[in-house]
């Protein structure tokens, strides 16, 4: 995944990604769903450098076992025996990606908490991207994302993603590289998708 566009975010974000993978800052991104903010996370990862190891917690799709265990890393087997599949673990040196972290249980952001405070200390070359679909006042005063995770998203590097319907511009470039990642998947030649269409 990449960002594409001539919109004023896709140049601000060509500027924006090597600085956030370099700098010691965590990042918050907010933005609707579906508004390019999992792939700004991967380009921010990628310019960190390819050898690094990329855990995602996903809230909307993650079973609540499984995003404890990669948190805490205990309980692992049960949490694979659930999902079927290997629970990637927090790692020195790694990108961890939390997407939608308001949809968290309680009881696993207070999780996310306690690593923020006391596993950075082990970990202390994890690059911690966070994401949120509203903006964080409205969500703590609406009680989805805890008082205690507050002051740490506070000082996160802030980026906004609008959403493509406040960049339409985009939408040709994003179509046609959408196109060719389709195309080269099924191992024919690019199709060109007319303007009009």
């Amino acid at each position: 995944s990449r960002i594409v566009g001539t919109s004023n975010y896709a140049k601000r974000a060509g500027k924006l990604i090597p600085r956030l993978a370099s700098g010691k800052e965590d990042v918050l991104i907010i933005g609707e769903v579906g508004s390019g903010r999992r792939t700004l996370a991967q380009e921010i990862h990628a310019a960190r450098g390819k050898k690094r190891p990329y855990v995602l917690i996903d809230a909307r799709t993650a079973p609540e076992e499984e995003i404890r265990a990669c948190i805490t890393g205990q309980q692992l087997e049960a949490a694979e025996s659930i999902t079927g599949r290997k629970v990637a673990l927090i790692q020195d040196h790694a990108t961890l990606v939390v997407s939608d972290l308001e949809l968290l249980a309680p009881q696993n952001q207070e999780l996310l908490v306690r690593f923020l405070k006391d596993g950075r200390k082990r970990y202390s070359a994890v690059k911690v991207i966070i994401t949120l679909q509203q903006p964080l006042e409205q969500l703590a005063q609406s009680g989805r994302v805890s008082l205690d995770v507050v002051p740490y998203l506070e000082k996160c590097e802030l980026v906004e993603v609008p959403a493509l319907r406040e960049r339409v511009e985009d939408i040709p470039a994003l179509v046609e590289s959408i196109a060719e990642r389709i195309c080269a998947s099924f191992g024919v030649p690019s199709k060109t998708i007319d303007q009009n269409t």
